[in-house]
């Protein structure tokens, strides 16, 4: 996928200056994960943000091949507080230990993305895009607090 954005690029430069497009992308994400990790788990929303630039190319007035290098943050908050089990590993075995479990977290996945995307224009100030984006993931991270009692 890597390779297509970037023979895409490479295309497009071929071609005259006076149908191209460069662009600055900027903005605020936000969003929330979702899965059955514990029965009463709760995932809430958390922001994050985008930044990147991108570079099209006008085959008519109407219709503009985009392609993008987009620094994206996404994430989400998860809560609970309930009946769970914790492993300990240790050399030999495996200890499966129940108790009570408190999770308050603030989960971030960032992601180096590449958007491809065919853009339609109806109109000078409507467009109408759509295509495929290949993400990397850059980092992961979180924090807040996990706390187990044993029963």
């Amino acid at each position: 996928m890597r390779s297509i954005a970037i023979l895409i690029i490479i295309v497009a430069g071929l071609f005259n200056l006076h149908s191209q497009s460069v662009g600055v992308r900027a903005g605020w994400n936000l969003g929330k994960f979702d899965g059955p990790l514990e029965t009463h788990d709760t995932f809430k929303l958390n922001n994050g943000f985008h930044f990147g630039i991108n570079y099209g190319y006008k085959f008519s007035n109407k219709f503009m091949l985009r392609t993008e290098l987009l620094y994206n943050q996404v994430g989400s908050k998860q809560i609970y507080n309930g009946e769970s089990y914790y492993l300990i590993y240790t050399a030999d075995k495996t200890v499966y230990e129940k108790g009570k479990k408190t999770i308050n977290l603030e989960i971030t996945n960032s992601y180096i993305s590449l958007p491809v995307s065919g853009v339609w224009s109806p109109s000078p100030k409507f467009e109408i895009f759509g295509g495929v984006s290949a993400n990397f993931l850059a980092s992961s991270g979180g924090r807040g607090t996990l706390r187990f009692e044993s029963d």
